[in-house]
């Protein structure tokens, strides 16, 4: 198996220390190596800010269960066209559990890695296996799976090179590794980087600190081959035309209002009322001014995004990817 390279001077692929900044984001850099062309934040977050950043409450957005459940039962008939026998299977970054719900249902063994405890303590509600903490200390007892999941997940982690090694130590030989993520080569992303990042200074694509690292189709299948797996699948996905204008939308304001240079501050919780009378202020609305160009820069986002995406969909140049790989035997 190829060796991981030590990535403690720069790229988490090659370890190369060469690269060219792309943009600023909330007061984090978004680079490109020079060498192996992987997008990544640098310098990467500590674990203390990736703590925070997941601790708050609007990372955690509330999402539709009917509409998670759909998605997921897709993906468990992608995976079952690739592992027809209906085995163990592993989900990292499980959230409250949904996928496993609807595995377990097909007559899956189902288990999950969550490092939020909220979230797998919900998880741990509904009747499912789930270990809170890093995938690194997940002790499986002599245990292994058939397949092991990452769901929008690798490109969350500072070291995804260690997370792939940690997925191998826990498959069965000939064991499945399926992972999402956004494609940095995608067509919307290349675009609105020329269109805005390269003159304005706005990207919508990369979303640090919570997404350390930006994967094309070549930068994840020269990570997956240096920690032994082969691709056996890939196929094109795309990320919500909303999402990406909203995404879009926010970086040009932020841009504007000069947002992208610092990062945020923590937020305090609200002071108590402590019957000195008032009670919590009103929010400020925004000026006429601000609010016509928030509707501008929408408008804007939406036409490019949405002839940008209609593009990326005929010609499956998509902006995210999916790609199961085995563990040889």
């Amino acid at each position: 198996m190829a060796q991981a390279p030590d990535n403690a001077g720069g790229c988490p692929l090659c370890g190369g220390a060469r690269r060219r900044r792309l943009v600023t984001k909330r007061g984090w850099d978004v680079v490109r190596c020079a060498d192996c062309r992987l997008v990544y934040v640098w310098p990467p977050p500590t674990r203390e800010e990736l703590e925070a950043f997941y601790a708050s409450g609007g990372y955690h957005a509330e999402v539709d269960e009917a509409e998670r459940r759909l998605t997921f039962a897709a993906r468990l008939r992608q995976i079952e066209e690739l592992a027809p026998r209906r085995g163990s299977v592993l989900d990292v970054g499980c959230s409250k559990g949904t996928f496993l719900e609807v595995a377990r249902d097909e007559g899956w063994e189902v288990a999950g890695v969550e490092l939020n405890p909220h979230t797998a303590a919900e998880a741990r509600d509904r009747g499912l296996d789930v270990y809170c903490g890093d995938l690194s200390d997940f002790d499986t007892s002599g245990r292994f799976f058939d397949v092991v999941t990452l769901f929008d997940l690798i490109e969350h982690t500072t070291d995804p090179q260690a997370t792939l090694r940690a997925c191998r130590r826990l498959l069965r030989p000939s064991g499945l590794l399926v992972i999402t993520t956004p494609n940095v080569d995608g067509l919307v992303p290349r675009v609105t980087y020329w269109l805005f990042a390269a003159t304005l200074g706005a990207w919508d694509h990369p979303t640090p600190p919570g997404h350390v690292v930006q994967f094309s189709r070549r930068t994840l299948q020269q990570m997956l081959e240096q920690t032994d797996f082969r691709i056996v699948r890939w196929r094109a996905e795309h990320i919500p035309m909303a999402y990406s204008v909203g995404k879009l939308e926010n970086s040009v304001m932020d841009v504007l209002a000069g947002r992208h240079r610092a990062k945020p501050a923590p937020k305090s919780k609200p002071a108590r009322d402590l019957g000195g009378g008032g009670g919590p202020a009103e929010p400020r609305r925004p000026s006429l001014l601000r609010r016509g160009a928030r509707l501008s820069v929408r408008a804007l986002a939406w036409l490019v995004v949405g002839g940008v995406g209609l593009v990326a969909r005929a010609t499956g140049l998509g902006d995210s990817m999916f790609a199961a790989a085995r563990r040889p035997s």
